[in-house]
């Protein structure tokens, strides 16, 4: 006999989809979420699409209208400087934790040795058509062995679902301001160096205080656009 599919399974599937539509923009702020047209088009009964956006509405990715519609939540400019706060005051202590890590762990150390020196020279290449995307991919592995590092932890279940609200963030500014954040290649590279070069060293302060910086900097760049 087959394994029944619990309906945990299909409220996970729905959480992971809408999500994942919420996060690269093609559910975009402000949009009302009917859930029956969702339900046809996962194909999915309309249990777990209500468990999944009961589950998003209290991650802050649905929010409720005056009407009490769900909508897909706006992006402010509160909530970008919120998203930000938070990441000053866990980013730091989770890249200094990371740091200490480096020394007994080959496998960290050889994809920082790969993030600084990519077996494709272009990769970091930047001041031509195409280097800011290059430069935002290096800043998402660079995001993504932090998360490695610290996953399976209470520091890295908070990391992850800050991750996500500000992957939405910059994919939402990305495509609305993409001539403007071009510029900013060669300055967002340098301010990757040197926290790669923290970690491989070992030094945990120094690599708190180049990721504050970094984020620092960022918001800057965010909020002048």
């Amino acid at each position: 006999m087959l394994e029944r599919i619990s309906t945990d399974t299909f409220c996970q599937k729905a959480y992971t989809v809408i999500k994942g539509a919420i996060i690269e923009g093609s559910l975009k702020p402000g949009t009302v979420v009917v859930t029956e047209r969702l339900a046809e088009e996962l194909n999915i009964s309309l249990t777990p699409i209500r468990e999944a956006l009961i589950r998003l509405t209290s991650e802050g990715f649905i929010e409720y209208k005056s009407n009490k519609q769900r909508c897909i939540a706006l992006i402010t400019v509160e909530s970008v400087r919120e998203s930000y706060e938070v990441r000053r005051l866990l980013e730091p202590y989770a890249v200094a934790r990371l740091a200490e890590c480096v020394a007994t762990s080959d496998e960290i150390r050889k994809q920082l040795i790969e993030l600084r020196e990519p077996s494709d020279p272009g990769l970091l290449h930047v001041g031509e058509a195409g280097s800011y995307e290059n430069v935002m991919a290096m800043d998402l592995r660079l995001g993504s062995i932090l998360l490695e590092g610290v996953n399976g932890s209470f520091l890295g279940e908070v990391l992850h679902w800050v991750n996500d609200r500000s992957l939405r963030i910059r994919t939402f500014l990305e495509t609305s301001t993409q001539g403007e954040r071009e510029a900013f290649g060669d300055t967002i590279l340098q301010e990757h160096s040197q926290i790669i070069e923290a970690l491989l060293d070992g030094n945990p302060e120094q690599a708190r205080i180049a990721t504050g910086k970094h984020l620092a900097n960022a918001e800057k760049r965010t909020m002048s656009i």
